[in-house]
């Protein structure tokens, strides 16, 4: 992965680099996936530079039934008593609101408020396949690895709520990668 803060290597390579890294975190767990869900969240929530305040998150207000999404993942991560129930119906709600709000599906093709609504949408729904991976115990590996992917799509959304991919934004997720999912002690080893 890039070293965090090194501009002079082009945007789409960084972009490129870090959803590698997040690709090689595990996630076979329901904690893992729970995890990943923090990570898509802080991506969200967290100013890219200090003080300012933080661009995605900002746009959630553009869409009540979004802002609304995200504060229940949060309060969900929190261990507030966030029912999957209340998960789903998020879910259902917030991937309408996208659809209505954004259009189509398509991360490397949205920015702005567009991508934010898709990150607002596929965190929810992170959520709710990571809250399905700790309720089933048979199924708990594929719900997290679902987690996992959809954290990944959040994340790559959040990325780009700016007019463009910017490189405060993959500083960001660097950053939140190596305090959030930091990598195996097996993968930090040469071989």
């Amino acid at each position: 992965m890039s070293e965090t803060g090194n501009h002079s290597i082009p945007l789409k390579v960084r972009s490129r680099a870090l959803d590698k890294e997040l690709e090689r975190r595990s996630c076979y767990t329901a904690a893992d996936a729970k995890q990943f869900v923090l990570f898509a969240l802080r991506c969200i929530q967290e100013p890219r530079e200090e003080g300012v305040w933080p661009i995605p998150f900002c746009l959630m207000f553009l869409n009540p039934v979004l802002y609304n999404g995200v504060k229940l993942v949060d309060k969900w991560l929190a261990g507030e008593g966030v029912s999957i129930e209340q998960l789903q119906e998020a879910d259902r709600l917030a991937y309408k609101a996208a659809r209505e709000e954004a259009g189509i599906d398509n991360p490397n093709k949205l920015t702005g408020p567009q991508a934010i609504f898709w990150a607002a949408a596929k965190l929810v729904r992170a959520a709710m396949a990571a809250a399905t991976a700790a309720a089933a115990s048979e199924r708990a590996f594929l719900s997290a690895f679902y987690a996992r992917w959809l954290a990944r799509q959040a994340a790559n959304y959040a990325r780009r709520t700016g007019q463009r991919l910017n490189h405060e934004a993959i500083d960001l997720q660097e950053r939140l990668l190596s305090e959030i999912l930091p990598p195996e002690p097996s993968s930090q080893q040469e071989p």
